[in-house]
């Protein structure tokens, strides 16, 4: 078996082929600095090899794992995207939500208190009225109060107390 000598240097066909690149990106790589280049179309081969291995090890690395630099700038980004959604009112924080929620829910429970007068002048109905009413603004300051947790927590309505429906 006869053993084959690597030349030290070759021409730049020869060490596009042994990189397993075409020739043009040969030489956008000695451009850009990982290929060097001793005279007229001469590369050393050994150097040359090395450095490669070193360039497709590092932009690999690369790709792989974002840099410290780019995950800065992505939150950034993030933030300003955030700020920008709540500036146009597309967003609004959970504390803003729950705020008109309560507002919302407390208006309506306020204006059930005046429908038993307005429906009946008879006092017995009037206390029925009141009860049923009042059975009802329970029910929905629990499930209020539910749905409120589950906005601060993340976690359903059902999950925080599951209810009957039976």
């Amino acid at each position: 078996m006869t053993k084959r000598v690597i030349p030290e240097q070759v021409g730049s066909a020869e060490l596009a082929r042994l990189l397993g690149v075409t020739t043009r990106r040969l030489n956008q790589l000695v451009d850009e600095g990982v290929i060097a280049k001793e005279g007229r179309g001469k590369f050393p081969v050994h150097q040359n090899v090395k450095a490669f291995i070193a360039f497709k090890l590092r932009t690999e690395f690369e790709k792989a794992a974002p840099s410290a630099l780019e995950r800065v700038q992505e939150r950034r980004e993030q933030l300003l995207a955030r700020k920008l959604a709540r500036d146009d009112r597309d967003t609004i924080t959970l504390s803003e939500a729950i705020d008109v929620l309560d507002d919302v829910v407390g208006r309506f429970l306020q204006s059930l208190s005046g429908l038993p007068a307005r429906i009946s002048r008879d006092i017995n109905e009037r206390r029925r009225i009141e009860e049923i009413l009042d059975a009802e603004r329970d029910s929905v300051s629990r499930d209020f109060a539910k749905s409120g947790q589950a906005l601060r927590t993340g976690i359903t309505a059902t999950e925080v107390d599951p209810e009957d429906d039976i």
